[in-house]
């Protein structure tokens, strides 16, 4: 599930649910937000949906770039591409600006659960007819090969490892779960100056961002989306 906290305040998108819509406009606190969620690219992240202090209302467009989902903005004169991995607009009179990122979480339930134990969740009475606890992608993710064409490609990783990616205004890092390893830690980390803190749980394999300095942003991806988009990215070793 995708976990989303601002203030006070906590909510959690299960995973079953953004596979069939993908996009979720929500206000959390006084926050207009949009949970994004891309099926082919295990892509999860979370913006402030103003752009230029207008709350936009965010939709699917049906359309892809580099296997990732193309949002737009409902009611645009005339309406505005986003790209979700790249955290900005392609097209229209938004072209260039970029949506802020927020704090997010991928988890297990029962973990945010724990640990936000008043959380609410978004309701699977969805008005739609469909079975949530069936996941259409399921052949996909049991092994490697892609739907689509993607470029540029990287063999640093397997296409389908999941980072955390974390990005500033001049530099980006991919931080594959699979280098935290067995055991629980944190991870005091500093990217184009600016710091932050990771904290990795071995048990439910979730690492989550707990500190981060303004302008630090981050998402969480399979390794072939966030390379496409950021293909200078470092890519995160654990030490010895």
């Amino acid at each position: 599930m995708v976990g989303v906290t601002l203030g006070d305040q906590a909510r959690a998108y299960p995973i079953k649910i953004l596979n069939y819509h993908e996009i979720v406009n929500d206000t959390l606190g006084r926050t207009p937000i949009v949970v994004t969620y891309c099926p082919l690219c295990d892509s999860a992240a979370v913006f402030d949906r103003r752009v230029d202090g207008e709350a936009r209302e965010v939709g699917v467009s049906g359309m892809l770039y580099n296997s990732n989902v193309l949002m737009y903005d409902r009611g645009g004169q005339p309406e505005s591409l986003w790209s979700q991995a790249a955290a900005k607009a392609v097209s229209g009179p938004a072209a260039r600006k970029s949506l802020k990122a927020l704090p997010v979480e991928l988890t297990t339930w029962q973990d945010w659960r724990a640990r936000h134990p008043n959380t609410t969740v978004l309701s699977d009475r969805t008005g739609h007819a469909r079975n949530y606890n069936v996941n259409p992608y399921a052949r996909y993710f049991a092994g490697q090969r892609l739907m689509f064409p993607v470029r540029p490609m990287s063999d640093r990783l397997p296409a389908k490892t999941l980072v955390l990616g974390v990005w500033t205004e001049g530099e980006s890092r991919a931080y594959p779960l699979a280098a935290f390893g067995a055991r629980d830690q944190t991870l005091d980390q500093e990217l184009d100056g600016k710091r932050f803190r990771i904290a990795y749980d071995a048990r439910h394999r979730s690492a989550r961002i707990v500190a981060a300095e303004e302008g630090v942003e981050w998402m969480y991806a399979f390794w072939f989306a966030w390379h496409a988009f950021r293909p200078q990215t470092e890519v995160f070793a654990a030490q010895p």
